[in-house]
């Protein structure tokens, strides 16, 4: 970006209606507003553009990384997506390098490309109103601008997902404001963040606790109850259990875990742990009878509710499409040395805060 342009984008503010701009949330069906303030300070002189406007856009988001290694006249490119190994193919270098021994120095390259994949867009002009001179809207030097825009957020639009690593897929919403200008000049742009998320009021769906038991070929049997079937962060889930062991195997521990599972766009699914901890007070790993109640805490942060919602309308299938977001609690027994590990699976609704 050259000093024109920074100087043009440090005229311009978009300020958003009872929301700081650093990475504002809102729930869908929420209006989004604010003003967008200019100030034309480019270069002592009026500033010409073919048009302007804000866009609300989202879009799913992912970085591919591309590195190619050349030795021995072979080169090598290997790609990988979201952290995952996607493909690797061999060909000749098409030139030698020009260096002596080439062969005893391999040369390494390495690409990083954002992609987007927009799956939401609604834009607004906020110059339409301005005369034109030869086709050119005309913002006068040291003139101070000011316009409104707004936004209503469907319903059922999907929630925002951001990254936890550099390569992982996202999904994002955000504001960007474009300086349309001619030819002989690069447009201009501004953006700011925003979080967009989905309510789910488990208030309006039925509760009720689970239970399932499972046992492997030591007849290791676990069985357990938890309290409810939908969740939000912020709470507890209370977890009673009883481990029968009749052969007296080595359990090492029970591992409690609370797994997020992400699908966007037609590529796989990722998982992450949201919460991980093992069932206390396990200090007799030959015990023949285990039993006890405990609670798994959920953290009082950002979780997408799981998407889509249990009652969806056409409209929200055809967004998990896009997005879809479920959880599950499982619980693993890990014994001793080779035998073999088992676990139950819950299937657990997140909602969203009152």
């Amino acid at each position: 970006m050259g000093a024109g342009d920074s100087v043009i984008n440090s005229g311009l503010t978009i300020t958003l209606a009872d929301r700081p701009t650093d990475n504002a949330f809102y729930w869908t069906g929420e209006r989004v507003e604010g003003i967008l303030e200019f100030v034309n300070n480019h270069h002592h002189s009026n500033l010409k553009l073919k048009g302007a406007y804000i866009e609300l856009i989202g879009e799913i988001a992912y970085t591919t990384q591309q590195t190619t290694t050349c030795i021995n006249g072979i080169q090598t490119t290997t790609t990988m997506n979201s952290n995952i190994f996607q493909s690797m193919h061999t060909t000749s270098c098409l030139e030698p390098l020009a260096i002596p021994n080439h062969t005893d120095f391999p040369v390494t390259t390495t690409t990083v490309q954002t992609h987007e994949l927009p799956f939401f867009n609604q834009r607004q002009n906020f110059l339409s109103s301005m005369e034109e001179i030869n086709n050119e809207i005309i913002l006068q030097h040291g003139i101070y601008y000011k316009w409104s825009f707004s936004f209503d957020l469907p319903c059922h639009l999907p929630p925002s997902l951001p990254a936890d690593s550099p390569l992982e897929r996202y999904a994002q919403y955000f504001l960007c404001v474009t300086l349309k200008r001619n030819r002989l000049h690069r447009n201009n742009f501004k953006s700011i963040p925003l979080t967009v998320c989905p309510r789910l009021n488990v208030l309006h769906y039925p509760h009720y606790s689970l239970e399932l038991e499972n046992e492997n070929r030591k007849d290791v049997h676990l069985h357990a109850i938890i309290s409810q079937n939908f969740i939000v962060p912020g709470t507890n889930i209370s977890i009673q259990y009883d481990l029968r062991n009749p052969k007296r195997s080595m359990t090492d521990r029970i591992e409690v875990r609370l797994v997020q599972y992400r699908q966007m766009s037609s590529c796989g699914t990722v998982q992450k742990a949201i919460v991980e901890m093992d069932v206390p007070y396990i200090r007799k790993p030959r015990e023949e009878y285990l039993e006890g109640t405990f609670n798994l805490k959920i953290s009082d942060i950002y979780l997408p509710p799981t998407w889509p919602h249990p009652s969806s309308s056409s409209e929200l299938v055809l967004n998990s499409n896009i997005v879809s977001v479920k959880y599950e609690l499982t619980m693993t027994v890990k014994l001793h040395g080779t035998m073999p590990n088992f676990l139950l699976m819950f299937p657990i609704t997140m909602g969203t805060p009152k």
